[in-house]
């Protein structure tokens, strides 16, 4: 007999659309393996669907009214799944509710947000930080650690992140690792095969309206490129995101070689066109889709511990490690400069994420995240390409 499984999210996610949208649709298609999966969409049960619910005063957690709880709760009631996955802990209060009700969870975790809420807090106000947010990040530590703590079962997007939710918990917690995948639209467009040095075009992508993406296209702009420019007169570089703020764009304008652009239809162009992704990042949770989908249609990468973190590379095998402005800039111009080693790093890099981040891969790591959770069976897995279903807006879910 099928079982049921409900997927509870805070919009619904596009196939197409972030990082997050993209980890969401790869779960639910690992859940769709194991029974009948369907979504319960918080955001079709606000009073007004589509803006962003108000946060409460550790700004990860969601402010939902009362109403919208009780009708997520209700809704999940009238499925009687034999397992929940919940996305988050910005559903807390919907968490709450369900274990008040004697429903169990697994807790989804695209980042350990109150470490990752830290992070970007301090790179605002650096030492003055812990004045400034001592009572948020208390208020973020504490309802991470009870919902880590009241869940059934954890998967968290690398083993760092899953120490980290350990270490958030106060105790030993048994975690699953879901990797984040490789984005459909990588499989289908691979670059060609370096055979001489390329122009020297540097890439960025990443979500701008997320802050950690910001400080390092800033770092790019301002620090790492021009000394690249000294040395390389004619060198590009290529900003790709999503809703880029404001002071960015204008800084951007500021910069000679340097080019936005603004919420991108298809990225594959921007790819093809690079020599080298270069991501400088100081901060972030998670695994990098940027890393992914740059070592998957074969662009090299060089990039800082944090941009690569829980995704399992080899520096100098898979891309070049760098801290500091002057070594992103030394390892940028080895890339630009030398064919032999950026075919390389494409090389091994390709080899090591289809491997690692396949759909394959993904459906086996929901499996057993969810294993000790609800006795299920394992279904032929789905393609991540797959789209999903239109919705049924009365019932709040996609089947």
């Amino acid at each position: 007999m099928s079982k049921k499984i409900v997927h509870i999210v805070l919009k619904w996610p596009d196939p197409q659309g972030t990082g997050g949208d993209l980890r969401n649709v790869a779960v639910h298609q690992g859940l769709a393996a194991l029974g009948d999966a369907v979504f319960v969409v918080v955001d079709d049960f606000l009073p007004e669907p589509g803006r962003y619910p108000q946060h409460k005063l550790s700004i990860i957690e969601a402010d939902l009214p009362a109403s919208t709880v009780n009708s997520v709760v209700a809704q999940v009631q009238a499925l009687s799944p034999d397992l929940i996955v919940l996305d988050g802990i910005f559903l807390v209060d919907i968490a709450h509710a369900l274990a008040a009700a004697g429903h169990g969870y697994v807790l989804g975790m695209h980042n350990v947000e109150s470490d990752l809420r830290m992070q970007i807090d301090r790179s605002k106000r650096g030492f003055w930080a812990h004045i400034w947010y001592r009572r948020r990040w208390q208020a973020a530590s504490r309802a991470e650690a009870a919902l880590i703590n009241g869940a059934a079962g954890v998967i968290v997007c690398s083993d760092q992140d899953g120490q980290r939710a350990t270490a958030l918990a106060g105790r030993d917690i048994i975690y699953h690792v879901v990797p984040n995948p490789i984005p459909a639209w990588c499989h289908d467009r691979v670059l060609a095969a370096i055979t001489a040095p390329a122009d020297a075009r540097i890439l960025f992508v990443g979500h701008l309206g997320y802050a950690p993406n910001i400080v390092a296209a800033k770092r790019l702009l301002t620090r790492i490129f021009p000394a690249i420019q000294r040395h390389v007169p004619d060198a590009a570089l290529e900003i790709c995101g999503r809703t880029p703020p404001v002071k960015l764009r204008a800084l951007l304008d500021k910069i000679p070689g340097a080019t936005l652009h603004a919420d991108p239809v298809d990225l594959a162009p921007h790819y093809a066109a690079a020599s080298v992704a270069v991501i400088p990042l100081t901060e972030g949770g998670g695994t990098r889709l940027k890393v992914l989908e740059a070592l998957a249609v074969g662009l090299p990468v060089v990039a800082s511990a944090k941009a690569v973190e829980g995704i399992g590379l080899v520096p100098g095998q898979h891309y070049l490690a760098a801290e500091t402005d002057a070594q992103f800039v030394d390892a940028t111009l080895r890339v630009m400069r030398d064919a032999g080693l950026a075919e390389t790093l494409v090389r091994n890099g390709k080899a090591f994420v289809q491997d690692r981040f396949s759909a394959v891969a993904i459906v086996r790591a929901v499996a057993a995240a969810v294993a000790g959770a609800a006795d299920v069976a394992l279904r032929d897995a789905p393609a991540l390409d797959v789209a999903l279903p239109a919705k049924d807006s009365h019932a709040g879910m996609v089947r």
